[in-house]
């Protein structure tokens, strides 16, 4: 493998498609579909949508999701700073935004972090729906498997990019990752300059956080694939069954069209079974 030229986030330097055009407000949780109140904010236009304030730019949308030791409304100053013209956030947010004189228009809705996957799909124009797409999850092997893909699209795409733990690719831009799926933002952001530049094929990394969290919600793939389940990451599921419940949502119509499942161990038979999608097995 050549190395990696930028040593950044992922999510510094992914390029903004030059084609965007602005989206109102109101056009985009009109498709979420989310329970919400708009406030003063549904006529402002938006051109991007973060969930990080280090990652954030003019005219775009900030979604404070709250997480398990603060909520990420504590953030928002910065975020405003760097551009963003709209804060989206839950109740609990909105609340400690008022205290903190933003100088932002907020959109309340119940669930920020599922309307936040929504929201970039539709500001990014749903670019997985035309490209060829694949994923891979599983406790171990991901990484070596989605290069493995990658190298299979080169048949008909011989520079597909890749969206990963080791890196993040796309053309001749290459730079280290810092998850091993990146946030539905930076997701159907790394899909669109795809697209922009006619690569045609993209490889996601899929972790079962990713998953569980809604970071490739809305995207359906291709293929998708399964390499194993290990007692990895029961601090976060509890006990397998919970770990293997997210895994297997890749295998549902909501994610994938078909799928190939490993089946070297007992989790890998049991997927080839219950999968709501045609599965082949190796």
């Amino acid at each position: 493998m050549t190395s990696v030229v930028d040593i950044r986030p992922a999510v510094a330097p992914l390029p903004l498609p030059r084609a965007l055009e602005g989206v109102s407000v109101e056009a985009l949780f009109d498709s979420s579909g989310a329970p919400i109140a708009l406030e003063d904010a549904s006529a402002i236009e938006v051109r991007g949508v973060t969930v990080s304030s280090n990652d954030c730019d003019r005219d775009w949308i900030f979604v404070a999701i709250p997480g398990l030791t603060q909520h990420g409304v504590r953030f928002a100053q910065a975020a405003r700073t760097a551009g963003a013209s709209v804060l989206v956030t839950d109740a609990e947010g909105a609340r400690l935004a008022q205290t903190m004189s933003l100088g932002l228009p907020v959109v309340v809705c119940s669930d920020p972090r599922s309307a936040t996957a929504t929201i970039a799909r539709t500001v990014y124009g749903a670019p997985a729906s035309r490209l060829t797409t694949m994923a891979v999850t599983g406790t171990n092997g991901k990484t070596t498997t989605s290069f493995l893909m990658r190298a299979a699209l080169g048949v008909r795409h011989p520079d597909a990019s890749l969206c990963g733990t080791v890196e993040t690719r796309i053309g001749d831009l290459r730079f280290r990752s810092d998850q091993t799926t990146a946030e539905s933002p930076v997701v159907e952001r790394f899909l669109a300059s795809t697209l922009e530049k006619g690569l045609g094929a993209a490889v996601v990394e899929t972790s079962s956080h990713a998953l569980s969290l809604g970071r490739v919600d809305g995207v359906v793939f291709d293929v998708v694939g399964f390499t194993n389940l290990q007692h990895d990451h029961l601090d976060y599921y509890g006990d397998m069954e919970s770990y293997f419940a997210a895994k297997k949502m890749l295998f549902t119509p909501e994610h994938s069209l078909r799928g190939v499942v490993c089946v070297d161990d007992e989790w890998g038979r049991r997927l080839a079974s219950e999968a709501d999608v045609p599965v082949v097995t190796v």
